[in-house]
């Protein structure tokens, strides 16, 4: 009999499943009132670059209003985002932004996207303020002082590569080797308002706060109005979209086999099982290999299969809150050393019913007596 092979989606990932990280400029000595002209305008603005930012190539620049009431705003979203990554991100940043300041200068710096606004024109500005976010200090420290170095020229050639190619979007990523073990991943992006020459000055100064806060540490990030710079030791950057799938294998005489428990003669009622639900109660059951196609533990690991069953159950917990943002299952799945958490309960997903046929039966219309149930996943 041939094998019937089943492909299990556990994640589709098109914005972060929970609120990013993200780090907060806004100087309190410049509020606005509330219910004023100038936040009336805010709003206005902060909708409009929520709608726009993605259809422009993730960047924009625009005004609302005029006199002492007018408001500048500015959107980016990183290089690598689709669409609609970037809407949802600035949509996000937008609203996040309101509720943390009521200052009439503020800028928010999320992963995937970051938004400023100001009461004076600060477009194609070359005015550097460079920003730490919090998690630096979450990063490991290395104790070899050639790691920065490695880092120092990666950061270097990816900064001239954003600054002169307008093509590039003003954005490059790129890695470098630094030892056998171990690869050193690298982003860099300019708000396409500078010049070339602008931009090349802000990563010149940006890679300077890059040394002083990260030159001992396995990543860093680093933050200003018009540029911003980051390294790590694993992957972070390419489209912020994951799809993480196991390929299950229906056995000889369907033997039980994943994602439905069937012999060859019982009859399939509705209310099949669902991938991922019975996913998590094999892992539960410590029978986790019973879904797994036997090609992938012989070609594999068996460590990292079950490292990727993990995460990819961490991704599909029924609490949105719960679930792993983008940037921390990137980070997962390049560490060797995080413990992680017990997966909860999978979301509830609804199957397409499927109809009552004994198996056995020679008028099968399924290839090969083999009944094939369509998963329609949210």
């Amino acid at each position: 009999m041939s094998p019937l092979y089943l492909i299990l989606t556990l994640l589709t990932i098109s914005s972060p499943a929970t609120a990013e990280p993200h780090f907060t400029y806004c100087p309190p000595k410049l509020n606005y009132t509330v219910n004023s002209p100038f936040e009336n305008n805010l709003k206005t603005l902060l909708d409009s670059l929520s709608y726009s930012t993605s259809l422009n190539k993730g960047f924009n620049n625009t005004s609302v209003g005029d006199g002492s009431d007018q408001v500048y705003g500015q959107a980016l979203c990183r290089g690598d985002v689709t669409p609609e990554v970037c809407r949802k991100c600035v949509q996000n940043v937008s609203k996040d932004i309101l509720e943390e300041c009521q200052s009439k200068d503020a800028i928010m710096w999320h992963e995937l996207c970051q938004i400023q606004y100001s009461y004076q024109k600060f477009f194609s500005l070359d005015v550097y303020t460079g920003k730490y976010p919090d998690w630096n200090k979450a990063e490991k420290d290395v104790p070899d002082q050639a790691h920065f170095q490695t880092v120092l020229s990666l950061m270097k050639t990816l900064s001239e590569k954003a600054a002169q190619d307008a093509s590039s979007l003003m954005f490059a990523t790129g890695k470098k080797e630094f030892s056998k073990a171990e690869t050193i991943f690298g982003l860099v992006q300019c708000t396409r308002d500078m010049s070339s020459n602008g931009c090349r000055s802000c990563f010149t100064k940006s890679l300077g706060d890059l040394r002083a806060c990260c030159q001992y540490r396995q990543g860093g990030t680093v933050f200003s109005r018009n540029c911003n710079v980051r390294f790590q030791t694993y992957p972070f950057y390419g489209q912020a979209e994951a799809i993480f799938s196991i390929i299950v294998r229906g056995r000889g005489e369907k033997q039980l086999s994943c994602p439905f428990k069937m012999r060859r003669k019982a009859n399939v009622n509705s209310h099949p099982t669902w991938l991922c639900q019975l996913a998590w109660q094999l892992w539960n059951e410590g029978q986790e290999f019973e879904c797994v196609d036997p090609l992938l533990t012989e070609s594999c690991a068996p460590a990292e299969v079950l490292k990727c069953i993990h995460i990819g159950l961490l991704c599909v917990q029924e609490d949105p809150a719960e679930r792993p943002t983008m940037s921390n299952v990137v980070a997962l799945l390049g560490s060797e050393s995080v413990a992680l958490p017990q997966p909860s309960r999978p979301a509830f997903s609804v199957g397409r019913i499927a109809p009552r046929i004994d198996l056995s039966l020679p008028s099968d219309p399924s290839i090969n007596q083999v009944t094939v149930s369509s998963i329609l996943l949210r």
